[in-house]
């Protein structure tokens, strides 16, 4: 029986097999050898998103006591893009992506600043009394 310690540059070395993908929950290395990924996969964050979007529809009716609606939606919308960069993060760290990673956190300081500079915006125009916020 044939045992394989390496590929042709076409087919992914699983155990000692060479095969023409990688089985199920398994991803190629940059030497196209399989590795089991992550378990965190996609249904996590999409039910994540399915609990905030309801959240959001059973607290519309008292976000918009408080303050406008838009201005409501890009604040909620603000953390599910950051839970979202958040479970990327976890994912590509666990995965061993360094590069990968290190460009998700780039992204979430970005995420934070912006967030930041709009709440001293917005804070700015409630202390202003604008109506339009």
């Amino acid at each position: 029986m044939d045992e394989c310690t390496s590929c042709s540059p076409t087919t992914y070395l699983f155990g000692t097999s060479c095969l023409a993908e990688c089985p199920q929950f398994y991803l190629p290395d940059s030497k196209n050898v399989c590795y089991k990924a992550s378990q965190l996969t996609l249904p996590f964050i999409s039910q994540a998103v399915t609990v905030l979007i309801v959240g959001l529809v059973l607290l519309s009716k008292a976000i918009d006591r408080l303050t406008k609606g838009f201005t409501a939606f890009l604040a909620l919308e603000s953390v599910a893009m950051v839970l979202f960069w958040i479970y990327m993060l976890i994912f590509l760290i666990m995965d061993k992506h360094t590069a990968s990673a290190t460009i998700v956190s780039v992204a979430l300081l970005g995420n934070y600043t912006v967030n930041y500079l709009w709440y001293e915006f917005y804070n700015d125009r409630l202390k202003k009394h604008d109506k339009l916020y």
